[in-house]
C-alpha cells in the first residue's frame, strides 16, 4: 500500500516555516546568552582565584608582621619599632578585609549568574547534546568555586585567629 502525504495549505506551511525560524532564532539567542554567562562565570572564578592568592599573600605578610612585633617586644626595642609593626599589621588587616569583600561579591555574582542560567534554561526535553557537555563543565566549575570558597573560609578563620593573637600581643606590649 502506498502512503500519501496529507496536503497542507500554503498558509499553514508558511506558518510552520515562520514558527521554525522563530524557534531557531530563540535557540541562537539562548546560546548567545549562555555563552555570555559562561564567560562571566569564568571571569568570576578567575577573580575568586586571584582573591584567594591575595589572601594567602596577606596572611603571609601578617605572619611576618607578627614575627617582627614579637621580636620587638622580646628585645625591648624602641616604641617607634612597635608603632611601625602595629601600623603594618593594621594595613594588612585592611587589605585582607578588602580581599574578603571582593571574594564575597564574586561569590554572589557566580550564584546570581547561575540562577539566571537556570531560569533561562529551555523547558523542552530535547536538549542538544552540546548542552550536556556545558552542564558537566558547569558542575565542575561549581565544584571548583565551592572548593575555593572553602579555602577562603579557612583563610578567614586563620585570619581571625591571627588577629586575636596580634591583639593579645598588643595588649602584652602595652602593659
Amino acid at each position: 500500500m502506498k502512503l500519501q502525504l496529507p496536503f497542507v495549505s500554503r498558509r499553514v506551511h508558511a506558518a510552520v516555516l515562520a514558527e521554525a525560524a522563530g524557534l531557531r532564532l530563540r535557540v541562537a539567542e539562548t546560546e548567545k546568552r549562555h555563552d555570555e554567562a559562561e564567560g562571566e562565570r569564568r571571569y568570576a572564578v578567575d577573580e575568586l582565584a586571584a582573591v584567594s592568592i591575595v589572601n594567602v599573600r596577606l596572611t603571609e605578610d601578617l605572619a611576618q608582621a607578627r614575627a617582627v612585633l614579637a621580636e620587638t617586644v622580646a628585645s625591648d626595642k624602641t616604641s617607634i619599632d612597635l608603632a611601625a609593626a602595629l601600623e603594618r599589621a593594621e594595613l594588612l588587616q585592611a587589605e585582607l578585609d578588602d580581599a574578603r569583600l571582593v571574594a564575597s561579591r564574586l561569590t554572589a555574582l557566580v550564584e546570581s549568574r547561575q540562577q539566571l542560567d537556570d531560569q533561562q534554561r529551555p523547558i523542552d526535553a530535547a536538549a542538544p547534546v552540546r548542552r550536556e557537555a556545558v552542564s558537566a563543565r558547569l558542575r565542575r566549575e561549581r565544584e571548583r568555586v565551592r572548593k575555593l570558597e572553602e579555602i577562603v573560609r579557612e583563610l578567614q578563620a586563620s585570619h581571625v585567629a591571627d588577629t586575636r593573637e596580634l591583639h593579645d600581643l598588643r595588649q602584652g606590649a602595652a602593659s
